[in-house]
């Protein structure tokens, strides 16, 4: 719910920006901000109407916010390589409960984790786990095609 509230905070300052009201764009950027840590657009208007307003101090630190952002994302996607190439081991040797062990240290509001720990919960013959996993992927990304698939052949286990 925040991440829909920061767009339209994002959206509002994008608007007052385009009308040259600054620091009510900065205003709403920073609410956007607060909101959503990682909304990259917010951290750029900030920095940007900042810039006009001649802060430049702040408008760098703000602009090299985004910077930051993106390191840590990219030590995050390494992080999780890594982990995921563990899995696959461990998985590969049939070792399913080490495996789900593993996929327990994944961020657990990630679509794609709960895809993964459902299969292998499915593959170790946990049913209801794999069934909870699949339904969450699902309710995450209503358009997901393969967790509605998945799901409901686990649900066929069940019965």
């Amino acid at each position: 719910m925040n991440h829909d509230l920061a767009v339209y905070y994002y959206r509002l300052a994008l608007c007052n920006a385009a009308q040259h009201n600054l620091s009510k764009a900065v205003m709403l950027a920073r609410r956007a901000r607060q909101l959503d840590a990682d909304n990259e657009k917010a951290r750029r208007l900030l920095g940007l109407c900042l810039y006009e307003l001649g802060e430049f101090g702040q408008a760098a630190s703000a602009l090299e916010s985004i910077q930051e952002l993106y390191e840590s994302a990219h030590a995050e996607h390494a992080r999780t390589a890594e982990l995921l190439s563990q899995v696959r081991q461990l998985a590969k040797r049939k070792k399913w409960r080490k495996a789900e062990a593993s996929l327990r240290k994944f961020e657990p509001q990630n679509v794609r984790t709960l895809l993964i720990r459902g299969c292998v919960s499915a593959a170790a013959k946990d049913f209801k786990p794999a069934a909870v996993f699949f339904a969450r992927a699902l309710e995450k990304d209503k358009g997901s095609a393969i967790a509605g698939v998945y799901l409901g052949e686990v649900y066929e286990k069940l019965l």
